[in-house]
């Protein structure tokens, strides 16, 4: 068996974990890092065509990879990440912005609910009970509002109201569009679990919205 063979096997491994879903935090991270460090170890090892990462020269092919390592180990460890000091220093208030993917989940949620309504002639609350109980099967929760007693598909239509308005999120509108693109190009009839198979199936990976 070839020395790579073993390092492919635990690069397999690690992304398996990572891609497991209701993961920790605390669990990720550690995956991660050994995840990096298994692919660091398989590059070290792989031939021909990574052969230039062995070496000086090479270390600094593989710098990044030690870097984010780094990263998760001064995080696991309560510290502001090196890496990251300038994106955590102080702003003087205010609350800081949802993650990426938390808005992707719900910019794509209600692109769904408003492709349901157009794509398979549903009311807006047929289509917003639809997605939340799809999105509740995942073990997805629409967070809680000072609306305490309003269902979870209101909480998602208000949701969507949101971020169709722009107040979403920094993201979420542009996030909201892509979905709606992305749903353009499949050629109907999909029925409304097809559009949400499609569209909502976690876990949700931020990107950079297409422009």
């Amino acid at each position: 068996m070839k020395p790579e063979a073993d390092s492919l096997t635990r690069v397999k491994m690690w992304a398996m974990a990572l891609a497991a879903p209701n993961v920790p935090p605390s669990v990720r991270r550690r995956a991660m890092y050994s995840y990096l460090g298994a692919l660091y170890g398989l590059a070290m090892e792989a031939e021909p065509t990574l052969r230039p990462l062995v070496g000086s020269d090479g270390m600094v092919m593989t710098k990044a990879m030690a870097e984010m390592q780094e990263a998760l180990r001064q995080a696991s460890n309560r510290e502001v990440p090196a890496l990251f000091g300038e994106v955590f220093k102080a702003t003087g208030g205010g609350r800081p912005p949802k993650a990426r993917s938390e808005q992707l989940c719900w910019a794509s949620a209600a692109a769904v609910i408003t492709i349901i309504m157009r794509e398979c002639a549903k009311t807006e609350e047929e289509a917003a009970k639809l997605v939340e109980k799809h999105l509740r099967h995942k073990g997805i929760h629409v967070p809680s509002t000072s609306r305490a007693n309003a269902p979870a598909w209101k909480r998602l239509q208000s949701l969507r109201d949101k971020i169709i308005a722009g107040n979403g999120g920094k993201f979420a509108k542009a996030y909201y569009d892509d979905a709606l693109r992305f749903g353009a190009f499949n050629e109907p009839p999909y029925t409304p679990q097809q559009w949400m198979d499609f569209l909502l199936d976690p876990p949700f990976v931020a990107y950079e919205p297409f422009d």
